[in-house]
Formats: structure tokens, C-alpha cells, sequence
């Protein structure tokens, strides 16, 4: 694995670990509810004005409350099992340091197939056959072609960029991570309400992982920069 498919993994597992912590703290408390309900006789009812009526009341709320929680969690549960299933399936990231070999390997992929739908198209009309892929086929192909060797060129492109010294302004500091891809704002303490709409707007967002607001490290990254350190002006 090279540092991106190993970040890759790693965020993987935390996804898997952060699903399975919350999926046994959901059966624990439908557990704890589901129990405490039990334990009270079947069908025995809230008396009315009795000493008892207060106690019993917030007994069955906070067991039912308890059901409820485990409901949410097991939610949660799901949602960062999905996340894990999903980490990696995105296709060709320009973050791995290997796209540019990666995409140029589906490049070739591309092109094969495009020659060979046209050789296959060109001998059906020769034997006066039906032609085995549709104008649309060829032409959706030809598209991809063409994003794929745009994003070869821009990632050759940033790859010719050099990273840029820190920037040091009135609270924060900007810097370039190259090998990450990415450029990222770092504060001294948390910046105000009107700072973060601000990094919203322009791509930036909050990396707990970098203790920093970041996007990608491009043309647009270095643009939207400029823009976030205009308005901090």
C-alpha cells in the first residue's frame, strides 16, 4: 500500500469500529429498557392520585426514553458501517499519490475498448449485420476518454506546482501539504461564527483529524484562498 491506500484503510477501520461500538451500545440499552418494562406485571395500570403514580410515570419514560436512545444508535450504527462500505469506492482519487499511473492505465483501458466497438461495428456492416454497439455507446466512451486524459494533464500539472512557504496572518497561518494534497488554514484558537461561513463559502472545511480547515491543493484551492484572506482583512 503506498500512505494514501494506507489512510485509506485506516479510515476504513475507524468507520468499522465507530459502527460496531455503537451497535452494542444500541442492544445494550434496548437490552436495559426492554428488561426494566418486563419487570412490571402485564397489564398492571398507572394509579391515578396514588403516592405510587409519580415514580411509576418516570419509571416507564426513562425505559421507553432508553428504547428510543437504542433506536438512534443503532442508526448511527448503520450510517458508519455504510461509510466504511463506501471508503474506496469513489473511483480514482486525486489524492493517491499513483493516480496519474492508475489513470493512465484506464486510459488505455478506454481507448482498447473504443477501437475495438469500432473494428466490431465496421465487420457487421461489411457482412451487412447489425452493428453490436450504438452510435451512443461509442460516443459516451469517447467522453470518458477525454475526462481522463483532462484530469492526467491537470494532476501533471499540480504535480509541476511548488508548494508555497506558510503564510502567516493576523491569527492564523496558512500552509501547503503537498504530499496530502492539500491546503489548509490553521487558527489559534476557534475562529468566530462570521470566519467559518466565510471558509463554508470558499470549499474550506474542518478536519478534526489536521486541526485545520483544508480543501484540495489546486488552482481553485489557491484561489479560494485568496478570496478567505481578503475578506479576514
Amino acid at each position: 500500500m503506498n500512505n494514501y491506500e494506507e489512510k485509506q484503510q485506516a479510515k476504513k477501520e475507524r468507520y468499522e469500529e465507530l459502527a460496531e461500538k455503537n451497535s452494542q451500545k444500541s442492544d445494550q440499552l434496548w437490552e436495559e429498557g426492554s428488561s426494566a418494562l418486563k419487570a412490571i406485571p402485564f397489564g398492571q395500570p398507572i394509579l391515578i392520585g396514588h403516592h405510587s403514580e409519580k415514580g411509576h410515570r418516570s419509571y416507564l419514560a426513562k425505559n421507553r426514553a432508553k428504547m428510543d436512545r437504542a433506536i438512534e444508535t443503532s442508526k448511527k450504527a448503520d450510517y458508519y458501517a455504510q461509510k466504511a462500505e463506501n471508503v474506496g469506492s469513489g473511483g480514482i482519487s486525486s489524492d493517491d499519490p499513483e493516480a496519474i499511473e492508475k489513470l493512465k492505465i484506464k486510459l488505455a483501458q478506454l481507448e482498447d475498448k473504443q477501437t475495438d466497438m469500432k473494428e466490431q461495428n465496421a465487420e457487421a456492416r461489411a457482412l451487412k449485420l447489425d452493428k453490436p454497439f450504438a452510435g451512443f455507446q461509442l460516443t459516451n466512451n469517447n467522453a470518458n476518454i477525454r475526462t481522463v486524459k483532462l484530469r492526467i494533464k491537470r494532476l501533471e500539472n499540480k504535480d509541476n506546482m511548488e508548494e508555497k512557504k506558510d503564510v502567516i496572518g493576523d491569527g492564523y497561518i496558512i500552509k501547503e501539504d503537498k504530499e496530502d494534497n492539500r491546503i489548509r488554514f490553521i487558527f489559534e484558537g476557534k475562529p468566530s461564527d462570521e470566519i467559518r461561513k466565510v471558509l463554508k463559502s470558499n470549499g474550506f472545511r474542518w478536519s478534526p483529524y489536521n486541526t485545520a480547515w483544508q480543501r484540495m491543493l489546486n488552482g481553485n484551492g489557491r484561489y479560494a484562498t485568496k478570496r478567505v484572506i481578503n475578506s479576514l482583512r
